[in-house]
């Protein structure tokens, strides 16, 4: 009876060991399933939209630059000292509004120079026709030479050129003197002015740009 006592309690053990063999396997089983199991997706999301029916039209973009339809650029004709600046940066203005004036003391003191030549050539001018008319009477009595005649006619005609001459000289020097004053020759806007009171202005091949007038339409 002994031996048959001890046999089960060996058989009892054994089977004990082995149940819990058998559950430590399956906590581990279950422990491994449930680490590497991966979530399931969401289902995708779908937008719908009612279709519409227009008019597609094909456009393209490009870069583009604004232009004035005209562009002056200001400068003197005449050579003097800026007096004064009729306008600021910027201002609309229109044909013919003044925008510089240059100092108009030198201008009328080379007309009024110009004057005074013209009246001692008209001087002249009478002396020599009354020295022709002169000859003219000697010619007339037989009293005088052909050669003193013609020479008092040339004496004419030279000082009659050289009033000519002043009174084309006299006119360039009021024309200059309307060019000291500078105007707008077109409707626009202007830049900022380049010289200001005080400045000179050298005309001729150098002279400066004073400003810039444009026109956008």
């Amino acid at each position: 009876m002994a031996h048959i006592g001890a046999t089960e309690m060996i058989c009892t053990s054994f089977l004990t060991h082995r149940w819990h063999c058998a559950l430590t396997c399956c906590l581990l089983m279950a422990g491994c399933t449930s680490a590497t199991a991966q979530p399931q997706p969401e289902p995708p999301k779908v937008t719908v939209q009612h279709p519409q029916l227009r008019q597609v039209v094909d456009s393209k973009d490009y870069n583009g630059t604004a232009a004035a339809s005209a562009k002056v650029e200001i400068r003197s004709r005449v050579r003097g000292y800026i007096e004064a600046v009729h306008f600021v940066d910027g201002q609309q203005v229109k044909a013919g509004d003044l925008l510089f004036e240059l100092d108009p003391r030198p201008f009328q003191l080379e007309i009024d120079a110009a004057k005074q030549q013209s009246m001692l050539d008209q001087a002249q001018l009478e002396a020599s026709q009354s020295d022709e008319q002169r000859q003219k009477d000697l010619m007339a009595n037989k009293a005088g030479t052909k050669a003193d005649s013609e020479k008092a006619i040339a004496t004419r005609k030279s000082w009659e050129a050289k009033i000519e001459i002043a009174k084309e000289l006299i006119r360039q020097k009021e024309l200059d003197l309307e060019y000291s004053r500078i105007t707008a020759p077109i409707n626009g806007q202007l830049s900022r002015a380049q010289l200001t009171k005080g400045n000179l202005v050298n005309a001729g091949g150098s002279d400066p740009l004073l400003t810039t007038l444009v026109c956008w339409g």
